[in-house]
């Protein structure tokens, strides 16, 4: 189906994704027990939110990794500079202004009365996982697969044990500690493979490029504001669900997403395999073919998911979980295949990087952003959580169209494409 090169990074990637996916599979009744249906429900709402701020937070920087790694226009040693001095100028940029407009952000976000304190959890762990993307973009750029493997075991394995102590042990504030708990096991994991894998040689920017800064700001700004418009695409749902409905009705909604993730990590598995193909291909075309294969075996993955997940959840009602998570089950199939035309999207999505074009999906997200918030505050009023399914599922499946259309029209009409088809 690939080369042979992509396929076994995968097929290497990808084991120790499942590995880690069947442990986090295994504690999630544990978590459902530990954590009342409330609880469970503010707790996934604050941890998505957390990750669609990283995007925010990491400007974009990442992209230029992924654009220039493979380029010798600049040196590996420039490139690491430049990404240090750009995320340390934004991360304190955004951190003052959570700071700043603190009452402001809590009352846009939340509806719910919640703690300052969860309320710096997620700003701590959207700067934290900013850093963890960047890392983590490097040691797929550089293929170092091992590097990889051992940096996402250690992740959850840290996360898993700190944050399973933790609320064993203590009684209150369970969303508060989750989060902390998965910020502490990023932090500890983040700065052991920064100084040994990035290794950055000088912190003084000797070899700091301000025309390769630039250039990352060129792509990355768009990137990050295109960023605040996927909080509420993939929060849209969420977000309406906490505003209109309640912390209970949030919960349940709440499990399908994490069961849902579950594909998330593989797509990232594949990605991590699949990107520096990509970059390193010259026959765009030949990507293209390559993406509609990828197409077919992610329908596959997740026809075979949700088959072997949907009598999971009657299992974790035999062990004492809460049973109104039963109806998760009347709507899991829509989101399936919302994330399946999630991850198709991201897919034809890689190409605006290759043509420096992120604007365009910019464009496209603010429309569907704004579309989806107001598609799930109608259909949620009328059908409740399957309305907010089926509003997920028509914006997952208007991205994807829209995307595919203008990726190829810069593949059909862009000098790049051109020259790419001529050496055919």
């Amino acid at each position: 189906m690939f080369k042979s090169d992509l396929a076994k990074r995968f097929v290497s990637l990808l084991s120790i994704d499942i590995f880690l996916k069947i442990v986090g599979f295994l504690l999630l009744p544990v978590y459902l027990k530990l954590m009342s249906t409330e609880e469970f429900g503010i707790f996934n709402y604050a941890f998505s939110l957390a990750m669609g701020l990283s995007f925010v937070m990491g400007t974009g920087q990442h992209i230029i990794v992924s654009r220039f790694y493979h380029n010798d226009e600049f040196s590996n040693q420039t490139i690491k500079e430049t990404i240090l001095f750009g995320v340390l100028c934004f991360i304190s940029l955004y951190a003052f202004l959570g700071f700043y407009f603190e009452d402001y952000f809590i009352s846009l976000l939340f509806k719910s009365d919640i703690t300052r304190v969860l309320y710096y959890g997620v700003i701590y762990l959207a700067l934290v996982q900013a850093l963890n993307q960047i890392l983590m973009t490097y040691l797929y750029q550089s293929e170092n697969i091992k590097a990889v493997k051992v940096k996402s075991a250690s992740d959850i394995i840290i996360s898993h044990g700190t944050a399973l102590s933790l609320l064993y042990f203590l009684a209150e504030m369970k969303s508060e500690i989750r989060i902390y708990a998965i910020s502490l096991g990023f932090t500890l994991s983040i700065t052991y493979f920064f100084f040994r894998k990035f290794k950055v040689k000088s912190f003084f920017f000797k070899t700091f490029s301000s025309s390769l800064f630039k250039r990352g700001l060129k792509n990355g700004i768009p990137v990050a504001i295109g960023s605040v418009s996927n909080i509420f695409i993939n929060l849209g749902d969420r977000y309406n669900i906490e505003k209109l409905l309640d912390n209970h009705q949030l919960g349940i909604y709440s499990l399908g997403i994490a069961l849902c993730n579950v594909l998330f990590v593989l797509f990232n598995s594949f990605q991590g395999a699949w990107w520096p193909v990509v970059f390193k291909e010259q026959n765009l075309m030949r990507s293209l073919s390559r993406i509609h294969k990828a197409y077919l075996f992610f329908f596959a993955v997740g026809v075979l998911f949700y088959i072997g997940v949907h009598p999971s959840i009657h299992i974790f009602t035999k062990f004492g979980v809460n049973a109104d998570y039963l109806k998760t089950l009347n709507f899991l199939w829509v989101l399936v295949l919302s994330t399946f035309f999630q991850i198709c999207s991201m897919l034809i999505g890689s190409l605006y990087e290759i043509f420096e074009k992120t604007y365009l999906s910019v464009i496209i997200n603010i429309i569907f952003s704004i579309t989806n918030i107001i598609l799930n505050a109608y259909l949620i009023n009328i059908y409740g959580l399957n309305g907010a399914a089926y509003a997920t599922l028509i914006v997952s499946a208007g991205l994807l169209f829209f995307n595919y259309i203008v990726a190829r029209y810069l593949l059909k009409f862009s000098k790049a494409a051109s020259f790419y088809k001529s050496q055919e």
